[in-house]
C-alpha cells in the first residue's frame, strides 16, 4: 500500500478575488436636486420617449424615473392651489391670533370667576325671566347685566 499525496489546491485566485471585493469601498448614494428630478419627471410624463430611455439619457434608474413621475403626478395638483392654502405665513398668523383671543378668554373668565364668586341662588335672582328685550340665554351670558 502506498500513502497518497495530498491534493493541493490552488486558493490563490478565490483569495485574490476576496480581498478585492472587501478592500473596494461602496458607491456613494447620489443625491439629485428637484429641478433635475422635475425636469426628468416631465420628460416622462411627456411620454415621447420610452421609460428606459430617459433613464438611460439621465443615467438614472428606470425604476427611478418612474417614482418621479408618479411623485409629480400625485402633486401637480398642488401647483394650482390657492395662495391662502399654501402660506404657511397665514396659517402661523391665524394660529397666533386664534391664541391671544384664548388667552383673552382666559382672562375674562378669571376675572368673572373671582368678582361673580356668588352662590348659584343669587345668579339666578340676576336672571328676570319676564324681561322681553333680551332673551334669558344672552341674559344668563352677560352676567345678569341687561
Amino acid at each position: 500500500m502506498t500513502l497518497a499525496t495530498p491534493l493541493k489546491l490552488d486558493y490563490g485566485d478565490y483569495y485574490d478575488k476576496l480581498e478585492n471585493n472587501i478592500t473596494k469601498m461602496p458607491r456613494e448614494k447620489r443625491k439629485f436636486s428637484p429641478d433635475f428630478k422635475a425636469q426628468v419627471a416631465i420628460e416622462a410624463c411627456m411620454g415621447l420617449d420610452t421609460v428606459h430611455t430617459i433613464a438611460a439619457k439621465y443615467e438614472v434608474h428606470p425604476v427611478q424615473v418612474s417614482t418621479w413621475k408618479k411623485q409629480l403626478q400625485e402633486n401637480l395638483s398642488t401647483v394650482f392651489a390657492t395662495k391662502r392654502d399654501r402660506d404657511p405665513e397665514d396659517h402661523a398668523q391665524k394660529e397666533a391670533r386664534l391664541y391671544q383671543k384664548i388667552g383673552q378668554l382666559e382672562v375674562e373668565l378669571d376675572w368673572l370667576k373671582k368678582n361673580l364668586n356668588s352662590s348659584t341662588k343669587c345668579r339666578k335672582k340676576m336672571v328676570d325671566p319676564y324681561y322681553s328685550k333680551i332673551s334669558t340665554r344672552k341674559t344668563v351670558q352677560t352676567g345678569g347685566f341687561a
